[in-house]
């Protein structure tokens, strides 16, 4: 049965749900002026979140002349293809040094040049821009060790393993949060006057990831729920070389293999397919260059028996391989690969596309406040067109950091012109009941089956070649998940402590949520640009030059188009 005491309530001025690098960044810079806050964490604190865990060395931040906000921002907008909302991204890219000069005084090891921090060149950069660990310290490690003590030190309330089921609305402002401590099983309450959304992106709703499964969206669900808008949710972003085999190295990505080692791309024939498709680059094209011709590879019958293709370095002397692992660290990496009866210096290693990141989110403004008042969203679960339609690699985690920052300044300087919000307890019951309804259930579905149908369908017919055919059958397997697999979802197990299935089971329905939206836009979006690509609609039409934004309304998606207006940085080529 549904829990008959009321939950116990924390009042606090600034509640951010996400513990991300993003997460963290907003609750440091949001106790430094002043506000309490709580700050809740899906998992283990300073373990949870994608950048956490990342295996990359750099992030791209301006450290100085002759690069300039102005140049960076031009970069990421021909990245996006002219979709980025312009004034957002000069916003936040001009924090970049800032950023730097905060994470070196809290003890992030950056490499140095001549006492300043290294410049790494990157395709499609107009200078050498970014800051570089040193070797060795991968950026999730460093992030780990640098960032969680910061929020410990400045007195935020930490509420850890602590799973956030719902925002609390009054009208159209946000309140707070309802969610579930995992420790206990008990349900908590927080009144927040200001809300920051960090929940990070839906990789959970693909088969093959780089991140972990946890992912589910819940930030996206939660807020589509609450009455927000959200936009762009049809541009996905998957890395190329993620290994598929061995399963226990899924998702280890393999990106410096191409573009420093040069490796080499070979599909069942043994083809060195890069060729056909890019005679004079080969493999060393961006990503997404990369990751279209793989597809293109398997889908006619070319790939490796597990599903992939296979990357090769062993055109290259065994000393040269043995120098990149001992300088790139990955020495552990390929004793795995060993033990898997995979031997680098003779084998191809199978790889395929992998979802890296979600560009789509909530609609924000340039201070990160989203269509509800009270709340705010950063880093992946905030789009506000920052991404447009691709991402420049090197920027998810400076994007994460810049909006925590933005978000914290703005909401930490309206808490005083806040009253506490009332919690409408009636609310309170109706989402209590809601949630507790995977327990309450004796039969059903099963939480992975429900998870595992979204994927299958998101793998299928949100990836790369995407038809108005296709779609239609995703959304109406979609359609049959949210109407007859999610009313029927329950938890074998019934304790409320460190329930992991009940948990699962409030994740599939967010799941389901976010795949409607990423189908539905995608339908909607009859061209290709960037990371969204029709194979009936193959060209880019200037006419779309437009956001989708959607929420929902009587149990509908309601979509509409926003034109890009408003080019202050850079003006798109002319047709």
């Amino acid at each position: 049965m549904a829990p008959t005491r009321q939950p116990e309530q924390i009042n606090t001025d600034v509640l951010v749900i996400g513990s991300g690098v993003g997460g963290l960044m907003a609750a440091i810079y949001a106790r430094d002026l002043g506000a309490d806050v709580v700050i809740t964490t899906k998992g283990a604190f300073g373990k949870d979140g994608a950048a956490s865990w990342m295996a990359g060395a750099h992030f791209a931040a301006v450290l100085g002349p002759p690069d300039s906000p102005e140049a960076h921002t031009r970069d990421v907008v021909a990245a996006g293809k002219y979709l980025n909302n312009q004034s957002l991204m000069y916003e936040m890219l001009k924090h970049g040094t800032e950023v730097v000069q905060r994470l070196e005084e809290w003890g992030a090891r950056l490499r140095k040049d001549d006492g300043q921090p290294s410049r790494g060149a990157r395709l499609g950069r107009t200078y050498n821009r970014g800051a570089y660990h040193v070797r060795g310290a991968y950026l999730g490690t460093d992030y780990r060790r640098v960032l969680p003590p910061q929020v410990r030190k400045r007195g935020a309330n930490v509420l850890e393993d602590f799973y956030v089921a719902d925002l609390l609305t009054s009208g159209s402002r946000v309140v707070g949060a309802i969610g579930i401590d995992l420790r206990s099983g008990d349900f908590k309450v927080v009144s927040a006057k200001a809300t920051i959304m960090a929940t990070g992106g839906y990789l959970g709703c693909y088969e093959h990831r780089t991140g972990n499964s946890s992912l589910a969206g819940d930030g996206h669900a939660m807020a589509l729920r609450a009455g927000a808008d959200l936009m762009d949710m049809e541009f996905v972003q998957f890395m190329p070389l993620a290994i598929v085999w061995p399963p226990s190295l899924q998702g280890c990505v393999l990106y410096s293999f191409a573009d420093i080692i040069r490796g080499q791309l070979y599909n069942l024939r043994g083809e060195r397919f890069m060729e056909r498709y890019y005679p004079d680059k080969k493999e060393f094209v961006l990503r997404e260059a990369q990751s279209r011709a793989i597809f293109r590879e398997i889908r006619e019958g070319r790939g490796s028996s597990h599903g992939g293709v296979y990357l090769a370095i062993n055109a290259l002397p065994r000393n040269i391989i043995d120098s990149f692992i001992k300088r790139t660290e990955r020495g552990r990496l390929w004793e795995k690969l060993r033990e898997h009866g995979v031997d680098v210096y003779h084998d191809g290693i199978e790889i395929a596309p992998a979802c890296h990141y979600t560009c789509g989110g909530l609609w924000i403004d340039e201070r990160c406040r989203t269509s509800l008042e009270g709340l705010y969203a950063i880093g992946e679960v905030g789009s506000g067109g920052k991404d447009g339609a691709d991402r420049m690699s090197g920027h998810g985690i400076i994007y994460g950091l810049t909006m925590g920052i933005i978000a914290a300044k703005d909401a930490a300087g309206t808490v005083a012109e806040v009253a506490q919000p009332d919690v409408d307890r009636q609310q309170v019951r109706r989402l209590v009941q809601d949630a507790s309804e995977p327990l309450l259930r004796r039969s059903g579905t099963r939480q992975h089956e429900i998870k595992a149908e979204v994927r299958s369908v998101c793998s299928t017919y949100g990836f790369y070649g995407r038809t108005e055919t296709g779609l239609l059958e995703g959304l109406k397997r979609i359609e049959a998940v949210r109407k007859d697999a999610i009313p029927r979802v329950y938890s074998t197990r019934k304790g409320r402590v460190l329930n992991g299935e009940w948990i699962g089971a409030l994740e599939a329905r967010n799941m389901a949520d976010v795949a409607e939206m990423v189908l539905t836009s995608a339908l909607m979006r009859k061209e290709s640009r960037g990371l969204h690509e029709r194979d009936d609609y193959p060209q880019t039409d200037p006419a779309w030059l437009q956001h989708i934004l959607l929420n929902r309304k009587d149990g509908l998606l309601d979509l509409r188009v926003e034109p890009v207006v408003e080019f202050p940085v850079v003006e798109p080529p002319a047709v």
